[in-house]
């Protein structure tokens, strides 16, 4: 296991084929930044308590782990893996570490892309003369490690708040890497195995698996049926608006709002009966624009979310702001969400809102990411000049209970089988379109 592990390096998110500068920094040093990055952890991390008591989280026993590991760091990129390992084993998803020196992520990529389903992981699209006609076929190894024994060694190394996230994260992040060529195993639908040595390729030559959709677009595939395409609550200008004070943001949302009134609208006049919002893939943007889409949702005044900070060294109550003061015109409507595990952060909040409160909401798919809480650095340590960032705010939902870490369970649960990939098949939206018109066949 040690030896197939050890092959496997060049695909983790640090691995790198590249000449390395040794470290500049001493064992004793590192060990001293570590203590340093943990006592931040322990003071300032908004869910260590949760963590500890629900998912078995232990402070202790990470940095116990990843000090280790010192006498094995000979570079930037040797500590940068150790700080990561210890920042992914906190669960939290909004999490980050940063180590100057280290190498940048793989430029190179699997030619191929891949989906997780119930058979294992199918490959869907494939670059321009990859070498064979791989479409269909499952990935069962790379460079002879078995491929979930691939999947739990690169999850040690990414940042998420519930099992499958990690497990969907994970699995790209072993479609990325430095080396020129990777030997590949794969099993076709006939049962016969293959084993080939493949050319790597830019990020870029590999089509997506999902082909691209325009955010905020409206479809019919039912008279009284819309499905509303919502893929991030970005609004445009993004790194603008990131960069702008408080009180500059408010131009930003106009757009935004805009849209959001043009689709209630659109509702209105077709007199649809139920909307399914499709947030599968979203990881976020701006709670600003998910709170004016839920008021539109929503009848009457309402709690969003209920937030706790840190003052003085005490956390205070969870408390939050009513919204839907408004009288604006509502979709009165049933409304179904269809969700993943990349659903993440802002798309948690609104989905979680839903759920506690709107008396017609169903969630299909798979559970969401489970990540909210005000992510922002919390240490740089004082040697090494390591960052690491994390959750600084407790979220709620609207009844109290926290979505860190839960996120949203679908009420109807799906797993894609092979043949839904293959036949271009959608069985989140089918199982949508049979709750939406009350067909019961399947």
């Amino acid at each position: 296991m040690k030896q197939r592990l050890r092959s496997l390096a060049p695909w983790l998110l640090s691995g790198c084929l590249c000449t390395q500068a040794p470290a500049p920094w001493t064992t004793e040093q590192l060990a001293a930044d570590l203590d340093q990055i943990a006592a931040a952890v322990r003071s300032e991390w908004s869910y260590l308590a949760d963590r500890r008591q629900n998912s078995g989280v232990d402070v202790d026993a990470l940095l116990a782990e990843a000090k280790k590991t010192l006498p094995q760091v000979h570079s930037a990129d040797d500590f940068a893996r150790s700080l990561r390992r210890f920042g992914a084993g906190l669960q939290d998803g909004h999490a980050w570490t940063s180590v100057p020196g280290e190498s940048p992520p793989p430029a190179r990529r699997l030619p191929f892309g891949l989906a997780d389903c119930r058979e294992g992981l199918v490959v869907l699209t494939t670059a321009a003369g990859a070498g064979a006609p791989l479409h269909g076929d499952l990935l069962v190894a790379i460079d002879d490690t078995p491929i979930e024994d691939a999947i739990r060694a690169a999850a040690r190394e990414v940042f998420a708040s519930t099992p499958g996230m990690r497990r969907q994260l994970a699995i790209a992040a072993l479609q990325r890497t430095h080396t020129e060529r990777v030997r590949c195993s794969l099993v076709a639908a006939d049962g016969s195995r293959r084993d080939l040595d493949l050319a790597t390729v830019t990020a870029g030559a590999v089509p997506p698996v999902r082909p691209a959709t325009e955010n905020w677009s409206l479809a019919w595939p039912r008279a009284e049926v819309a499905v509303l395409q919502l893929h991030s609550f970005e609004v445009p200008r993004w790194r603008e608006w990131l960069a702008a004070k408080p009180e500059q943001r408010e131009p930003f949302l106009a757009e935004g709002r805009a849209r959001i009134a043009a689709i209630i609208a659109d509702l209105t006049a077709r007199t649809a009966r139920t909307l399914i919002v499709d947030v599968r893939g979203n990881g976020g943007g701006t709670d600003l624009l998910a709170i004016h889409l839920a008021e539109r949702l929503l009848d009457g005044e309402f709690l969003y979310f209920q937030l706790a900070g840190k003052h003085l060294g005490t956390w205070w109550p969870p408390a939050g702001t009513t919204y839907g003061k408004d009288p604006r015109a509502r979709f009165p409507g049933r409304v179904i969400a269809l969700a993943d595990e990349h659903s993440f952060s802002t798309t948690d909040n609104f989905l979680r809102c839903l759920q506690d409160l709107h008396p017609d909401f169903t969630v299909v798919g798979r559970r969401t990411g489970g990540g909210t809480g005000a992510p922002r650095e919390i240490v740089v340590a004082a040697h090494s000049k390591a960052v690491l960032g994390a959750c600084t705010q407790r979220v709620y939902g609207p009844k109290g209970e926290l979505i860190e870490g839960r996120g949203t369970a679908p009420t109807v649960p799906v797993q894609w089988t092979r043949a839904d990939w293959l036949q271009g098949r959608d069985p989140d939206l089918e199982a949508a379109l049979r709750l939406a018109t009350g067909d019961r066949s399947r």
